[in-house]
C-alpha cells in the first residue's frame, strides 16, 4: 500500500517506534509528577515539625510530631530521586538531625525548662535552612536543566 511503512527485517516497524516513545514519555511524566509531590510533601512535613519546635521555645512549652509521617516522606521522597536529589535528601536529613539534637533531644535545651532564646534557635536552624536550599536547588535542577539555582542565603 502506498505510503504505508511496511516492517523490515531489521524491526523498523514504526508504528512500535513511536508506541514506545509515547510510553517513555508517558513514564517520564508519571514519575516527574511522583517526583514533584514527594520534594512537595517533604519540605511541607519539615515545616510542621520546625513551627511547633519553634513555638514551644518561645512559649516555654511543650511539643509532639508523629516521626512515621516524616519517616515515610523521606522514604517516598528517596525512591523517586535521582542521585543528585537523593544525595541532598541525605545531607538535609543529616542537618535535620543535629539540628533536632539542639534543639528537641538535648536535655539542656528542654523547651518547657530551659529553652533556646530566638537567637540560639536561629543559630541552630541556619544548617538546615541552608540543606534546604541545596536540596531545592538539585530538585529544579533535576526536572529542567534551564532552572536556576536559588540563592542559598
Amino acid at each position: 500500500m502506498p505510503g504505508r511503512a511496511e516492517p523490515t527485517l531489521t524491526g523498523d516497524d514504526p508504528c512500535r517506534s513511536w508506541s514506545q516513545t509515547s510510553h517513555r514519555a508517558q513514564d517520564r511524566q508519571w514519575l516527574r509528577d511522583k517526583q514533584l509531590l514527594a520534594y512537595q510533601e517533604l519540605v511541607s512535613r519539615y515545616a510542621k515539625f520546625t513551627v511547633p519546635i519553634s513555638r514551644a521555645h518561645a512559649a516555654r512549652g511543650s511539643w509532639d510530631y508523629d516521626w512515621s509521617e516524616w519517616s515515610a516522606t523521606l522514604t517516598r521522597a528517596s525512591l523517586v530521586a535521582p542521585a543528585a536529589v537523593a544525595a541532598e535528601i541525605d545531607n538535609f536529613v543529616n542537618a535535620i538531625n543535629a539540628f533536632l539534637y539542639k534543639v528537641a533531644r538535648d536535655p539542656a535545651h528542654d523547651p518547657a525548662h530551659n529553652p533556646l532564646s530566638q537567637e540560639e534557635f536561629a543559630r541552630a536552624s541556619r544548617a538546615p535552612a541552608q540543606a534546604q536550599a541545596q536540596l531545592v536547588n538539585a530538585i529544579r535542577r533535576s526536572l529542567s536543566k534551564d532552572q536556576k539555582a536559588l540563592p542559598s542565603g
